[in-house]
């Protein structure tokens, strides 16, 4: 069973923001890209398919700053963030707070430093598959919950066992290889 939650990060050099005719910001941005392959992942690079996100736009989803729940800018239910999906990706439109943390990180977007984007996610189903260079690439193909969408500062993508127990039935008892990916990730683990 795949109980952990993931976490993928965007660069979104297009996230913007702008204030409409009641003086609300409004920031829209991609949190996730369809068919592109992102970094490595600590072993093996993924795509996100077409209609991962399909059965979970009206998932209560809210929008934070790192990943912190302790800094909420807003929240499917409360009508605050929007959901939807193009041709694209996963797009975001969020009403940011009057608050001093929501103006701090609009100041800091303005200002270019803050423009990524990333994903909280459970995973439904994925398939893995090897290159002819012999790397790996999961596509996730469904998403089971989708738990947030945050800014964020710092590329970290964690590791996580969802991912390596799919993996490891993927490979069918490949035990080197993933010995040696399972030791990475505690070590990344540790570092955190």
């Amino acid at each position: 069973m795949k109980t952990e939650k993931e976490i993928r990060l965007i660069n979104t050099p297009d996230i913007r923001s702008e204030t409409n005719a009641e003086g609300e910001t409004i920031v829209r941005g991609y949190a996730a890209v369809f068919g592109e392959e992102s970094e490595d992942l600590g072993g093996f690079k993924e795509i996100i398919h077409r209609d991962a996100f399909n059965d979970v736009l009206t998932d209560d989803v809210v929008y934070l700053f790192n990943h912190d729940n302790n800094i909420v800018f807003g929240r499917t239910t409360s009508g605050t963030l929007k959901l939807s999906v193009d041709d694209r990706g996963l797009m975001t439109e969020v009403t940011m707070p009057n608050t001093s943390q929501a103006n701090d990180v609009i100041e800091l977007m303005k200002r270019g430093d803050i423009n990524k984007m990333s994903f909280g996610f459970y995973i439904e189903r994925d398939k893995w598959a090897e290159t002819s260079d012999g790397s790996l690439v999961r596509e996730v193909l469904e998403v089971k919950r989708l738990v947030d969408t945050s800014l964020v500062t710092r590329p970290a993508y964690p590791q996580t066992s969802a991912a390596l127990r799919s993996l490891d039935t993927f490979q069918n008892g490949n035990i080197s290889r993933m010995q040696l990916r399972q030791n990475k990730l505690r070590i990344l683990k540790l570092k955190k």
